[in-house]
């Protein structure tokens, strides 16, 4: 493809009336198929769009945003093979494991990856199944740093968000206990 080409053709979804013969449209693909550059792009475009909208159209860059939007989002690699790896995201759920294919990881990145390492990268992680998660723009943590960060939300409630090693990410800590799981159950730790 070497430009802007005719590839669809646009209708109305419930077909009562038709489309203004003169309108264009530029369609963008926000699936995970075709090609991972385009589809990276894609998604960028749609959440400019979102933000655009947000002051006159709310609920649809809200929908558009519970659909598409993605966080830098932290994660811990829990094992890692030849053409795979499992992570888990504090954020996503700290017990789920999920899986992330190695190729999609730039190259300078994979060839020093290794198990317990600390990543971040955009993802759509309010998408409750796993299989739709998105991944892309991955850089490496260093954990040390992570967990000598620390910032007081209510001082008078000795209140802080800091780093749960049992979670594995950033979360809400009251007298030093993190809120986000009951200490008394079995956790995944590294």
């Amino acid at each position: 493809m070497a430009g802007l080409e005719e590839r669809y053709i646009v209708e109305k979804w419930d077909l009562t009336e038709p489309v203004d013969e003169n309108a264009k449209y530029f369609v963008l693909r926000l699936d995970k198929g075709g090609e991972r550059e385009h589809v990276i792009a894609c998604r960028k475009a749609i959440m400019v769009y979102a933000d655009n909208i947000r002051h006159y159209l709310p609920e649809l860059a809200d929908d558009i945003w519970n659909i598409w939007g993605s966080y830098r989002t932290l994660m811990t690699i829990k094992k890692i093979n030849d053409e795979d790896m499992e992570v888990v995201m504090a954020q996503y759920g700290p017990n789920v494991p999920v899986t992330i294919p190695l190729d999609i990881i730039p190259e300078n990145i994979r060839k020093v990856l290794e198990t317990k390492m600390m990543l971040i990268a955009e993802v759509n992680i309010q998408t409750k199944d796993a299989n739709d998660l998105f991944f892309y723009d991955f850089e490496i943590v260093e954990p040390d740093v992570l967990k000598r960060a620390e910032v007081i939300l209510e001082p008078d409630k000795n209140e802080s968000l800091r780093f749960c090693e049992i979670c594995l990410g950033m979360t809400i800590h009251t007298n030093g206990i993190c809120q986000e799981h009951d200490h008394n159950r079995e956790h995944w730790v590294i």
